[in-house]
């Protein structure tokens, strides 16, 4: 049930980004260009009344006045394969941009579920590094030069300890500098109050 949730929340969050709610547009767009499409295509009434006031005529007799009514009907002149095929483009163009969010929401799952993955690996990795292995190699230097300053121990074990004291230290600049990709991976899929 837990996971359910998450998934929700998931997508609650993914529906809120700025490429989905574009693609959102895009379609609602796309319904009201349908709407107009299948507008153009009705037939229109019109009524027209007008009512004129006519005075006195050139010999100064009294005329009637007068009232007229039109009604007209403003029929499309484009065929109905036409307007069938226009419809079809529009209602095309609303199903593919659906199609877009679909899988722009999927992938956008996947990269989230994949990121949060790594993101606990190199957190157990920096975890492992910080308790342990930074603590070891630098042991072993420091044993390396104890041995070497009391004459039992080689230039050369020194030297091979600080090495992979080096080396353990960058490989763990390096999971840090990973981390912080994945957390902005993250930031830019969801929010940062995500990864708290």
């Amino acid at each position: 049930n837990e996971g359910l949730d998450k998934l929700q929340n998931l997508s609650q969050r993914l529906q809120i980004h700025p490429h989905i709610t574009s693609l959102d547009q895009k379609i609602r767009a796309a319904g009201t260009q349908i709407e107009l499409t299948q507008h153009k295509y009705k037939s229109q009434w019109v009524v027209n009344a007008s009512y004129g006031y006519r005075g006195h005529d050139s010999l100064g007799k009294d005329r009637n006045d007068f009232f007229s009514l039109g009604v007209g009907i403003d029929i499309p002149i484009f065929s109905f394969k036409l307007q069938r095929y226009g419809m079809q483009a529009e209602r095309a163009t609303e199903l593919a941009l659906k199609t877009d969010k679909i899988l722009a929401l999927r992938s956008m799952s996947v990269r989230v579920r994949v990121a949060h993955s790594r993101l606990e690996h190199l957190n157990q990795r920096k975890i492992l590094y910080e308790e342990r292995l930074l603590q070891q190699v630098h042991d072993q230097v420091s044993s390396a030069l104890i041995a070497y300053r009391s004459g039992t121990g080689e230039l050369t074990k020194i030297m091979r300890a600080r090495i992979a004291e080096l080396k353990a230290q960058i490989d763990f600049l390096d999971i840090k500098v990973d981390r912080l990709k994945v957390i902005v991976e993250l930031n830019y899929l969801l929010h940062p109050d995500t990864l708290s």
